[in-house]
């Protein structure tokens, strides 16, 4: 659908069209991806077609900044097609969190499995770094779709197993490293935002990204007002940004355009305060999970 050649943009703002990716089956199995790269379920293309429908409608965008992540990317290109074949810039520092040890398990079974990077991810210091052993990682990878038990049986296996491991690091390479703070987050991804703003003050503009980095994008807008509450998939928060420094948040987390399309409802991301609202909405046993950490 061709968009509205009408601009009400004030030439002193970027306005930045923030979009959360479509679910994916590990949202629906309560699995942390993370930098894990997981593409769209059937449902999750359809929340992406519903979310560039309603985008069609609204004043033109310039341009579409996503995340690199297969789930993130898949949603972006579907908006830019469907607002007449926007072009399409994919940035880095728009992935989610890097959770380290946590990538790929099912959030109920973390503690239990990977006991220091859980204890880490519930720290109230944001200069904590969530760690990571690479082998496991890697296995982690190798494994996606497969029953995540089978872990420890392979590590005993690989570890004396060197080859296996640097036959495949070129192809999952992109994946390894340590698992970031909070304060890492967050400078990365607002300096990313921050630079779109720069570069496109007067223009509307969409970034598709995770729900860890929109919970940080409302702390830097908000920093003294408590970011809880739903990330929901393809919900849209839209900010204002002057002079890349000055944030204003017009709207947060509208799922309107979701309206007779399936969803899933309860929150959890990337964070101890969505973790905690995951489990206080029966995220965790109930495996409805909707944010962040995927």
């Amino acid at each position: 659908m061709a968009q509205s050649e009408t601009s009400v943009v004030n030439p002193t703002y970027a306005e930045i069209i923030v979009v959360r990716h479509g679910e994916t089956e590990w949202n629906v199995d309560g699995r942390i991806q993370g930098h894990l790269d997981v593409k769209l379920n059937d449902a999750g293309r359809q929340q992406a077609t519903a979310v560039a429908d309603r985008l069609s409608r609204e004043p033109k965008i310039s341009v579409v900044y996503s995340s690199d992540l297969k789930r993130a990317l898949e949603t972006a290109q579907i908006i830019a097609s469907t607002c007449g074949g926007l072009e399409i810039i994919t940035e880095r520092d728009l992935r989610e969190r890097h959770l380290g040890d946590l990538q790929g398990l099912v959030l109920s079974d973390a503690a239990k499995l990977s006991p220091e990077a859980y204890k880490a991810f519930l720290n109230h210091r944001a200069d904590h770094e969530i760690p990571i052993r690479q082998l496991e990682t890697f296995l982690i990878l190798f494994l996606q779709g497969e029953d995540i038990s089978k872990l420890s049986t392979l590590l005993r296996s690989a570890a004396s197993s060197w080859s296996l491991f640097h036959r495949y690091v070129p192809k999952y390479y992109w994946a390894l490293g340590g698992g970031e703070s909070l304060n890492q987050l967050y400078e990365r991804c607002t300096s990313s935002l921050e630079r779109i703003g720069r570069k496109h003050e007067g223009e509307r503009v969409v970034v598709v990204t995770h729900g860890g980095v929109i919970r940080t994008l409302y702390k830097r807008a908000c920093p003294n007002v408590r970011s809880g509450g739903k990330i929901l998939n393809t919900s849209v928060s839209i900010f204002h940004l002057s002079d890349g420094n000055t944030w204003t948040i017009k709207s947060r987390g509208d799922v309107s355009h979701l309206n007779g399309t399936g969803f899933l409802e309860s929150g959890f991301g990337g964070d101890k305060t969505s973790e905690r609202e995951g489990r206080e909405h029966g995220a965790i046993g109930a495996l409805d999970f909707v944010m962040g950490a995927r």
